[in-house]
């Protein structure tokens, strides 16, 4: 992170994640990042330097601007292919030798403001306002917040309020909670494992949107999950090298490690909802197509779950609005039943 330190480079990063998710094959993306004051420029010579410092408004505005671009962009070239016309969203592109495949659904990106919990109070009110702001000023890009970052900082607790604001003002809320280990009760004589037992307890009180990882919870906090059915932003290769369940990073080795995931094989029993997510694919070395596969060599799983896993992400994206998500649900749901048959 300490690389990027101008607004161009931000620019460029927004369009390539963009890009690559894109051609994985994703037809609904919520990034996330925490605004930041950078350069405006980069100082000639590319050495970085002391020149103007962009706003977290700019900051933020400089990737919406590229969500747009590429928005309009992915739009025009579903449209110029026959669009939602059943007679050809389910038809087929070839070329040369390449096999033929389903056409590419259009990407369709949300961004999510980021608050770290390491920062203080009164910056997670800084970056919660500005979502609030251009919610209200309409970016329909603009679906939620979230809470993450080093989990040994601060606690939950102290950023509920603000948390609690930005729902008020109809936004979306995630939270990360169960990354560090958590004590059996209040009465826990560990005093790091009983605050992150209550830390854990006030995060499902609160009844955040999507709880990302959820990864150590305690038996009693892990049952009221599944009681409540708050969904979990599940990220495979994530949890398995953050929780050193495998040693190297090769397929095998991390379908292994995967077995040992705390809560996962629960989730899968129990058909709680859950979507399957990168969390950073660059840092971890995937992409969305590896971390469903993943999955599937884990826990071998069956070609109808796996369906049901991806469609039923849908039930708790973020965006609302009845223009995408019905029309979003069916063209997907189009699309893996031409795959399917290619497969067959």
């Amino acid at each position: 992170r300490r690389c990027v330190d101008d607004v161009g480079s931000v620019r460029r990063i927004a369009r390539e994640a963009l890009e690559d998710f894109a051609s994985a094959g994703v037809a609904y993306l919520e990034l996330r990042s925490t605004p930041k004051r950078l350069l405006l420029e980069r100082a000639n010579g590319g050495g970085g330097g002391c020149g103007e410092v962009c706003t977290k408004r700019v900051y933020v505005q400089t990737i919406l601007d590229e969500m747009r671009l590429f928005e309009a962009e992915e739009q025009e070239r579903w449209a110029s292919r026959g669009g939602d016309d059943p007679g050809k969203t389910a038809s087929l592109e070839s070329s040369g030798t390449t096999p033929t495949v389903p056409r590419r659904l259009p990407l369709i990106p949300r961004f999510l403001v980021s608050v770290d919990r390491a920062s203080s109070v009164r910056e997670a009110e800084e970056n919660v306002d500005l979502a609030i702001d251009l919610a209200r000023e309409g970016c329909r890009h603009v679906v939620g917040v979230e809470l993450g970052g080093n989990p040994t900082k601060n606690d939950f607790r102290d950023f509920q309020p603000v948390l609690q604001k930005a729902r008020d003002a109809g936004l979306r809320v995630s939270v990360h909670c169960g990354e560090v280990p958590c004590g059996q009760g209040h009465d826990d004589p560990n005093s790091d494992l009983r605050r992150a037992y209550e830390e854990a307890e006030a995060v499902l009180r609160f009844g955040p949107d999507r709880i990302g990882h959820a990864l150590l919870l305690p038996p009693s906090v892990a049952k009221d999950l599944l009681r409540l059915r708050v969904p979990v932003e599940c990220c495979p290769t994530s949890n398995v090298m953050t929780l050193e369940l495998a040693t190297h990073h090769q397929t095998d080795l991390l379908a292994e490690g995967l077995r040992s995931h705390p809560q996962l094989r629960s989730w899968l029993e129990t058909r709680h909802p859950i979507s399957i997510s990168t969390d950073d694919s660059g840092v971890f070395c995937t992409d969305p197509v590896q971390e469903l596969l993943l999955l599937v060599d884990a826990f071998d799983i069956a070609e109808e779950q796996l369906y049901d896993i991806i469609l039923g992400a849908f039930d708790h994206i973020f965006e609302e609005s009845e223009e995408y998500v019905p029309r979003l649900r069916n063209m997907v749901k189009d699309h893996m039943e031409v795959l399917n048959g290619l497969l067959d």
